[in-house]
């Protein structure tokens, strides 16, 4: 591993502290383990009937929520009922007792899902929990609410592999789709190139850290089935490197944002996520975009996934995106670990609002 980071940069260990290039290159690995893991357990704690429940809502933040993205990718269009995302610190008003509710928050304490929880709680709605700790460990526990426990002293965004792999053990059994095998072979197959796509997320690191220096922010365009790692990329950009990073989904983009390059440009960086599912009118519209985007100047990276199957592409742009953010990082002199502004963010949040599920709950 320290050859790694010496390929990097002279103090790219040093600034690693924390060793968030570390976790990166144990995805596939931390993957297997999870679904060894998950895959067993979430069969014994599940009580509730699968052929009674109507569809799925994944309700999460930040870090928490890209693996209900991924798996959303890769099940959305062929799974036998509907799997929802949610954003937010209300759950939607239909969500009833015929939906099963998971609540994915690694701290245990995400304010914005706590609340969800309650709110799927007090309506009678089946819920799975999945956290490493704090109050929705603590509260669920308490109630008798399944539990998938994630590992400890993580930071949220790279226990993306566990939180993956516990979600896709629950939604296997409610699906009925064999996701866990189609993971399995997805990280197999990331160990197999493990080398190669290292080298290309060090080589899109390098072309972005001379991009940022120059003043350009990264801009990220993805589309279905490919937007989880597209969306990875923008938010890893944000945490990791600590820079502005924006996301745009196609072809949505190109019916309003596209106008965008005709007036007062702002000064981007363009990387768009792509892969072997890319239908033929798609292409099109991404050849004009990039005639677009070469007539005013835009730097451009087109960046694939590897493999045979949807998992195997999403998982190598995933580990990809994750290896070209903490990179930029270290190639910008940061840290990729900390957080301080979220961490301040809390904080006050804390102070100000000091929300309590077990207070709401009276357990």
């Amino acid at each position: 591993m320290e050859e790694v980071y010496r390929l990097i940069s002279p103090n790219a260990r040093q600034l690693d502290n924390s060793g968030m290039l570390l976790h990166v290159l144990g995805m596939p690995r931390s993957i297997l383990e999870g679904l060894e893991k998950y895959g067993e357990e979430s069969g014994r704690i599940l009580v509730y009937e699968p052929e009674k429940i109507k569809g799925v809502v994944v309700s999460g933040m930040g870090g928490s929520f890209i693996s209900g993205l991924f798996l959303y990718d890769l099940l959305s269009d062929r799974a036998s009922k509907p799997i929802l995302l949610n954003r937010d610190a209300k759950l939607p008003s239909f969500v009833d007792k015929n939906y099963l509710l998971v609540t994915v928050s690694y701290s245990g304490n995400t304010e914005e899902t706590l609340r969800v929880y309650l709110e799927g709680y007090r309506r009678g709605t089946p819920i799975v929990a999945i956290t490493s700790g704090g109050e929705m460990a603590a509260v669920s526990d308490r109630l008798g609410v399944p539990l998938l426990r994630l590992p400890p002293n993580v930071p949220p965004r790279a226990a993306f592999p566990y939180i993956t792999a516990a979600l896709a053990s629950i939604l296997e059994i409610i699906t009925g789709v064999s996701v866990l095998e189609e993971l399995r072979q997805a990280a197999e197959d990331l160990e197999k190139s493990l080398e190669a796509s290292l080298g290309e997320g060090v080589a899109v690191a390098r072309l972005l850290r001379d991009d940022v220096k120059s003043g350009l922010t990264p801009l990220v365009y993805g589309y279905s089935p490919y937007l989880s790692p597209a969306y990875r990329f923008k938010t890893q950009m944000n945490e990791n490197a600590k820079v502005h990073a924006f996301f745009g989904e196609l072809p949505e983009a190109n019916h309003n944002e596209i106008m965008g390059w005709g007036g007062p440009l702002g000064r981007f960086t363009v990387s768009i996520i792509r892969g072997r599912e890319e239908p033929e009118y798609m292409r099109a519209r991404i050849e004009f975009l990039e005639g677009v985007l070469k007539k005013n100047g835009v730097p451009l990276y087109n960046l694939y996934g590897e493999g045979g199957s949807r998992a195997s592409e999403l998982l190598s742009l995933v580990f990809k995106v994750d290896v070209a953010s903490v990179v930029l990082a270290l190639l910008l002199g940061i840290d990729p670990t900390p957080v301080g502004t979220i961490t301040e963010l809390k904080g006050y949040l804390e102070s100000r609002v000091s929300y309590s599920l077990s207070r709401e709950i009276g357990v």
